[in-house]
């Protein structure tokens, strides 16, 4: 039997699924992974899977000619592949891969990994999405999201039917691969997410540049993450080259691993608009960091506040500085103990090894 994956960029599938593939392999499933082709096909080296690039995908806007070239071409895949179950990321994989499993063998199975991708849109975008996941998402026996606000939004929506909704606390972490590390002795905040404006880049730039000018003493700042030029949410390249010229904070790019930084950093800061379940949070916490998030879904599943870190208001980039200067005015024995309370949370609810469990227990139940 053979599983697919389909999202929307294959290295995300292969840092964020990478565990679930295999666990599949283990278990003797075919394991077909769908994705653009983005340069990054070799991030499944190693593992027997075989990668079918799709091409007609356009991650933004709706586009009726190129989204049922899309649904056809994945339509093609599954029964190219004899796929039996395909396993469905992000919004467009999640509707058209949906759409193109009817009238054949293959059972979807799809993950909102974000409600926020659609509630967040300028409406008439929003209600065209809603109305095409109410379509797509008929035919799915089981649909997953990563959070209860999630759930709760898309049911109100009417997009989901309780009886066959479950959450499932997104891809996990390995914690093997994030095993806890010391401290750093110098302040050092580092935001991890692509430069888009809703991951809260814009909020992070301006905090940063309040408490430089407020301290007295080194505080370093990183980014790590680059440019989504398919996204319309993406920063301007002439503001990335003034906050460049500025120096407050440091850019390393898209890395593919981001472990040293995580090693590196004295505070993981993601100031989102709203979220999934955030990878970036999740491995800062396995890692043993304080975290500094926003009040937002998906944040929340990740940050108890006052306990492993602080949640701040989202879009305000004055409360983001406020958080900073908590964050500063902790002792390192009480920094260490909010990083202590990272590390237990993700051990406790956001084990890899469980979550893919649940997905194997799941395909099961798909199987015919």
């Amino acid at each position: 039997m053979t599983i697919a994956l389909v999202g929307n960029i294959i290295f995300t599938l292969a840092i964020s699924r990478r565990g679930l593939v295999e666990r599949l392999l283990l278990e003797n499933y075919g394991v077909v992974i769908v994705a653009p082709e983005d340069g990054n096909a070799n991030a499944f080296d190693g593992l027997d899977v075989r990668f079918r690039p799709v091409k007609k995908l356009r991650r933004s806007g709706l586009n009726p000619i190129a989204d049922w070239q899309y649904l056809r071409e994945l339509r093609t895949i599954f029964l190219e592949e004899h796929v039996t179950v395909a396993l469905l990321f992000n919004i467009k994989p999640v509707i058209y891969g949906s759409l193109a499993c009817r009238g054949t063998s293959t059972q979807p199975l799809s993950t909102i990994t974000g409600a926020g991708n659609v509630f967040l849109k300028p409406e008439p975008l929003r209600s065209v999405l809603v109305q095409l996941y109410r379509l797509a998402l008929l035919n799915n026996k089981i649909v997953l999201t990563q959070n209860q606000d999630d759930r709760s939004e898309m049911l109100r929506a009417g997009v989901l039917r309780e009886h066959r909704t479950q959450t499932i606390n997104g891809a996990g972490v390995n914690l093997e691969s994030f095993p806890p590390r010391p401290l750093p002795a110098e302040p050092h905040f580092v935001f991890i997410g692509r430069l888009l404006k809703d991951k809260g880049i814009t909020e992070f730039m301006a905090a940063a540049g309040m408490l430089s000018s407020s301290v007295d003493y080194p505080v370093r700042f990183t980014v790590v993450g680059g440019f989504d030029d398919q996204n319309v949410e993406v920063i301007g390249r002439d503001l990335f080259s003034r906050w460049k010229r500025e120096g407050n904070v440091a850019f390393v790019g898209h890395q593919r691993d981001v472990r040293p930084y995580l090693a590196a950093a004295t505070c993981v800061v993601l100031p989102s608009y709203r979220e999934g379940m955030p990878r970036a949070l999740l491995e800062g916490a396995a890692t043993g960091r304080p975290l500094l998030a926003t009040d937002v879904p998906g944040c929340r599943e990740v940050v108890r506040d006052g306990e492993n870190g602080y949640l701040v208001e989202a879009r305000n980039s004055e409360a983001l500085f406020a958080g900073m200067q908590l964050i500063l005015s902790k002792s390192p024995e009480a920094l260490l103990a909010m990083g202590n309370t990272s590390r237990k949370l993700v051990v406790e609810h956001f084990d890899e090894r469980e979550i893919n469990r649940r997905y194997l227990a799941i395909i099961a139940n798909l199987l015919p």
